[in-house]
């Protein structure tokens, strides 16, 4: 059965320190497309996140989203510049000296000079959070794959319906045609036999141009390929192959069919059922636009 190129599914994960949460949204699209939304320092783990949705996505627009659960103080951590607060103490002690002041150079007074302390990032270690993250991210992939078979079940009980009544619609229009087309071939029959035994070589020349005419607005071929097509469609409903693509050019050839069968049966009746199975193709392209 066909899926649903709509979808949402949520992971999280937890290892010591660390607990963050990954969410997946999908809507239709031509091709697969990824849009992911990282925290600094984990872009390196966007080729294995596209890797792990196109396991599961052939065509779609997937968003990514992860989020920290908690704060990040495990990878920022203050550091004292040594250096930098002996070369202050030396230089204070030195001014104090010559100044002739007094006074002892404590603790907090050396910390609080200008880049003495500073917070700086420790790296991430992948090994860690690498596996922490993929294991959120199967989790949300198995929410979301149960989204979009659900909405794939959805979508396809509603085209089932509308294919049937494309079926009922074309089996009338094809009754009414036929109906007509044996009173007009009787009828034309006659009027063609009383043309050819008056003889007459412009009645003839007539009848000859009513021939094709008659024999141009049949609509039996248009029928035929539009029954092979809808087949074929209801087939594609079964598959659990991504079908959306082929679902999508079966559509449109039934269009191109029925609008056929429109311009050449010239009647009203059928004209009506016409507009019906058109707007039924319609309703089953819009439900195909988002099927994988």
């Amino acid at each position: 059965m066909p899926v649903s190129m709509t979808g949402y599914g949520r992971g999280g994960a937890r290892e010591g320190q660390w607990a963050l949460a990954l969410e997946v949204k999908t809507v239709n699209h031509r091709n697969f497309e990824l849009m992911a939304k990282l925290p600094a320092g984990l872009w390196e783990l966007e080729p294995r996140i596209r890797q792990g949705l196109r396991e599961v996505i052939s065509r779609g627009r997937a968003e990514v989203y992860l989020h920290w659960l908690t704060p990040l103080s495990g990878i920022r951590e203050p550091v004292v510049d040594m250096n930098l607060a002996k070369g202050y103490i030396q230089a204070l002690r030195v001014a104090g000296r010559k100044l002739g002041l007094k006074g002892e150079l404590d603790l907090p007074l050396a910390i609080g000079l200008p880049e003495v302390v500073r917070i700086e990032e420790r790296p991430l270690r992948m090994v860690l959070i690498g596996p922490l993250v993929m294991r959120a991210l199967n989790q949300a992939l198995r929410g979301l794959v149960n989204m979009r078979r659900n909405e794939g079940r959805r979508l396809t009980a509603d085209m089932q319906q509308r294919l049937s009544n494309v079926r009922r619609l074309t089996q009338a229009v094809r009754r009414l045609f036929f109906s007509r087309k044996k009173k007009q071939t009787t009828t034309l029959r006659k009027r063609l036999e009383g043309l050819f035994k008056a003889g007459n070589q412009e009645g003839k020349q007539i009848a000859r141009e009513a021939c094709g005419q008659y024999l141009r607005a049949d609509i039996t071929e248009e029928i035929v390929r539009l029954a092979a097509h809808g087949a074929q469609f209801g087939q594609l409903m079964r598959n659990r192959e991504p079908v959306g693509r082929r679902m999508d050019f079966l559509i449109q050839e039934m269009n191109r069919e029925i609008n056929t069968v429109g311009a050449k049966a010239g009647d009203a009746v059928i004209a009506h059922h016409v507009v019906d199975i058109k707007e039924e193709l319609e309703r089953i392209r819009e439900q195909v636009q988002n099927i994988e």
